[in-house]
């Protein structure tokens, strides 16, 4: 894509997501998106009546304890509530959706979210006018022609296109998940297929690939990886399902049955292949974990 002189990248942060999100507003947008949904019926028996209902108990059930007392949260989505990320999700699509096809001014050339995360190409004019909104935005402009977005290093080349790298932040230390730590075997190569996977999917110059894959071996054997775990790793399918942590390089048919059973290293194995027996795909979950180390119930 080429980048003119007049026009910027640069990308919005909102602060604060859930708590900024004001639960009348959640819930009105909400109504709208159901409203509009015509396949609802054909996926649940609830009436959008039902389904705003139970929307409303989860928003204003905002307690929580500190120091052995009880608080309740006066504004905006809990943090913690498992259909917060998906009301925050409608709020901010109805949001740029309003932003975008009402703005006066000239509209962005190019306009990308993920969840808070917004990379915009827009003229050096517009920038700072967008997104005046009550939700509070931060944004980051681009620096010596880089900007760096999620996982991705965005680079104006000399020929004004733009170029991406992965990047991490200057705090990473290339640690990972410890080849020796009691994990199911198929989770440590699902880190060698998810970083693999970044790159190949990141990175746009073709030749810049092997240096990074150079970059993911050396990082995982200082966290304890063997030569035959990158060869193994490497004779997976490439199926992006198969390329995270919870995947089951077994699975022949999304429409198996699937059970989740904990994992316990030499027992866990043999349960799976009995169910195996009986066509049914097993995955597996780690059962100590440092939450419940740290935060005992």
């Amino acid at each position: 894509m080429r980048k003119l002189k007049n026009e910027v990248i640069t990308s919005y942060d909102v602060t604060a997501l859930f708590t900024c999100i004001p639960p009348t507003d959640a819930i009105k947008i909400t109504r709208e998106c159901l409203e509009k949904d015509t396949t609802l019926k054909d996926r649940t028996d609830w009436g959008i009546d039902h389904i705003i209902e139970a929307e409303e108990l989860y928003l204003e059930t905002t307690y929580f304890s500190n120091n052995e007392q009880f608080h309740r949260q006066s504004y905006g989505c809990s943090m913690g509530n498992p259909i917060c990320p998906i009301i925050a999700n409608f709020v901010m699509e109805w949001f740029e959706q309003r932003a975008l096809n009402t703005y006066p001014g000239v509209p962005p050339k190019l306009w990308l979210r993920f969840v808070d995360d917004t990379f915009v190409i827009i003229s050096k004019e517009e920038q700072s006018t967008i997104l005046k909104t009550n939700i509070k935005f931060t944004q980051e402009e681009c620096h010596n022609n880089n900007l760096a977005f999620l996982d991705c290093l965005v680079q104006i080349n000399p020929k004004r296109k733009l170029n991406t790298v992965v990047y991490c932040k200057p705090t990473h230390t290339d640690h990972y998940l410890q080849f020796g730590s009691h994990h199911p075997l198929i989770h440590k190569l699902g880190v060698i297929c998810t970083l693999h996977y970044r790159a190949d999917t990141i990175i746009s110059d073709q030749s810049d690939i092997p240096s990074e894959k150079d970059h993911i071996e050396r990082a995982l054997k200082r966290c304890g990886y063997p030569n035959w775990a990158f060869d193994k790793a490497k004779k997976q399918k490439p199926d992006t399902n198969q390329c995270s942590t919870n995947a089951n390089p077994d699975s022949e048919s999304t429409t198996k049955t699937l059970i989740t059973i904990p994992y316990c290293l030499g027992v866990s194995e043999r349960v799976k292949n009995v169910y195996k027996l009986f066509d049914i795909n097993t995955a597996f979950k780690p059962t100590n974990k440092l939450r419940g180390k740290l935060c005992p119930r």
